[in-house]
């Protein structure tokens, strides 16, 4: 939070939603990146996550393990 609340102009994000059930995922998601009152609109920011949370963004990278290929 206080990495948020420091309004950084960029950001990395490590798996933040990990312990989060999808419920609470969803509404933290929104809470950082809503287009309109998102507090992260407007900066560049890294999100690296395993989890759902994921919505249409700028750009996206993936990565799969060797034997998801």
């Amino acid at each position: 939070a206080r990495a948020v609340y420091a309004r950084p102009t960029r950001l990395v994000l490590d798996d933040v939603f990990s312990a989060l059930d999808a419920n609470t995922e969803h509404s933290v998601y929104e809470s950082l990146f809503d287009p309109k009152l998102g507090l992260l609109v407007g900066q560049t920011v890294i999100l690296v996550t395993n989890g759902s949370a994921l919505r249409p963004c700028e750009t996206t990278v993936s990565r799969a393990h060797a034997s998801d290929a």
